[in-house]
């Protein structure tokens, strides 16, 4: 967890849950998380008998004297902390870390609200609760302060659906007062990371519960210490080393999709760590990039990519001490590897995955796969000779049957070779193979399930109460 304090993103923002319950004694346990490129990792553990305002302040100032100085990246409190909606824990983050923002779970502020339109008391009719609820999300998710303005003066002025209802619009009213706290407008300028909710703590309190506890309560809190210190530990370790070592493929794939949408971008250079970088939709639009900060205006350059350098860092976390050379291309080892491959800067960057070219003061990106040496070229002209002769010796066979059979099958290839469009479709239609045959009933015959569903969007569409254990 010290090490874990050092890491960059740990400094930005972290999140901050309890638990109660989790020994005999009902000792309730606070988990601060930070989160890298891989997963989320633990900051500290609080163990505390009440989840009371008092105890939260006690628990925070001792956490921050354990840490000392070196506390989420030496700044002592971290840029952003986010929680759900307790006063008590709020209030003490407020008074432990007066200088950190305090960012409420958008999850949670939409799930209370789901849930305010369904309670009987207020008097909300049934055909009426999608709409108030899409006006409420449409607030919560408008991506600057101009449309904000806009969708809050149609939810609390302009609809005639929210007109019926003075209850809701003063509920309304009392949220947007602390609407600086949820809402996405307010959230640009803050290095959130793409994060919007506690996800991150959220299923770390059930891995803690269900792998580490083993769904069951520790005998004390001494036992609750050795769970965190060895177990919870462990299972961390674990879970970065598998990151380290290649055996989680999501991460690299979603890389490689992040290369594929920088395929053709124009990037202007301001300075040392600014640059310009075009719109996938329009050349003319462009986003500010701080290379230092990895940081992007644009939605996708607000999430973290896991980059094979990265590999280094989340293995030195895992276990401290670790031989940089060990993650590096094998290749680049050979001091003569340069030499014998007569390879540039710009294809040694293209072995992570992306081509830098400059020409004078604008570059442009390009997919490291789709950029390809002479070499190269010859063997896909080849290839794509090949293809065109055996798809004309196909045809020439085909025209050598007369039976209805043979006829029937030459047209539904047709029918499917007219309807590929791109390149892509045509590797996805040819070289994926068979499809594995789904095992089990169909799920025609399945019983339908009679519990609420847990996913709030889909509620929302169906019209339901959500679930209460969510």
């Amino acid at each position: 967890m010290k090490r874990a304090n050092q890491e960059k993103s740990s400094g930005e923002i972290i999140f901050i849950d309890s638990s109660g319950s989790c020994d005999q004694s009902g000792s309730c346990v606070t988990f601060v998380f930070g989160s890298t490129k891989s997963d989320g990792i633990p900051l500290g553990c609080i163990i505390h008998q009440l989840q009371t305002q008092e105890n939260y302040t006690l628990g925070f100032e001792q956490l921050k004297s354990v840490l000392g100085p070196t506390a989420f990246v030496r700044r002592g409190e971290p840029l952003v902390i986010m929680t759900d909606d307790s006063s008590a824990e709020r209030n003490a983050l407020k008074s432990v870390f007066p200088n950190s923002n305090l960012l409420l779970c958008i999850f949670h502020v939409l799930q209370t609200m789901w849930r305010w339109l369904w309670d009987s008391k207020h008097e909300i009719v049934n055909q009426d609760r999608k709409h108030l609820m899409k006006l409420f999300r449409s607030v919560a998710y408008a991506d600057n302060e101009e449309n904000l303005v806009e969708m809050v003066d149609i939810l609390m002025k302009t609809d005639s659906t929210s007109a019926k209802y003075p209850r809701f619009k003063n509920h309304c009213a009392s949220l947007l007062n602390r609407k600086k706290e949820w809402c996405i407008a307010y959230r640009s300028i803050l290095r959130t990371r793409g994060h919007n909710t506690n996800n991150i703590v959220e299923s770390s309190i059930r891995v803690f519960k269900d792998i580490v506890l083993e769904r069951s309560k520790a005998f004390n809190a001494a036992a609750l210490v050795d769970f965190f210190g060895n177990t919870l530990k462990d299972y961390h370790r674990r879970r970065l080393l598998k990151y380290v070592y290649v055996r989680v493929s999501k991460p690299e794939l979603h890389f490689q999709k992040f290369c594929q949408l920088s395929k053709g971008f124009i990037v202007k250079k301001e300075n040392e760590h600014l640059y310009y970088v075009s719109s996938s939709t329009d050349e003319n639009m462009f986003y500010s990039v701080d290379i230092e900060n990895e940081t992007c205006d644009c939605p996708a350059g607000k999430e973290e990519i896991l980059q094979t350098s990265m590999r280094f860092v989340l293995a030195k976390l895992a276990i401290g001490s670790v031989d940089e050379t060990f993650f590096q291309n094998m290749n680049k080892l050979d001091s003569n590897y340069d030499k014998l491959s007569n390879k540039t800067e710009a294809q040694d960057n293209f072995d992570e995955g992306m081509v830098v070219s400059e020409n004078s003061n604008t570059l442009r990106l390009k997919l490291g796969n789709a950029s390809v040496d002479e070499n190269n070229s010859i063997k896909i002209l080849e290839i794509t000779k090949n293809l065109k002769d055996n798809l004309n010796r196909i045809a020439t066979l085909a025209s050598e049957s007369n039976t209805l059979y043979t006829h029937k099958i030459m047209s539904s290839l047709t029918t499917k070779l007219s309807a590929i469009t791109s390149s892509s479709e045509a590797l996805s239609n040819f070289g994926s193979g068979s499809k594995r045959v789904q095992a089990g009933r169909p799920t025609e015959s399945a019983p339908p399930n009679k519990k609420r569903k847990r996913n709030l969007v889909s509620n929302i569409d169906d019209n339901k109460c959500s679930s209460k254990s969510h």
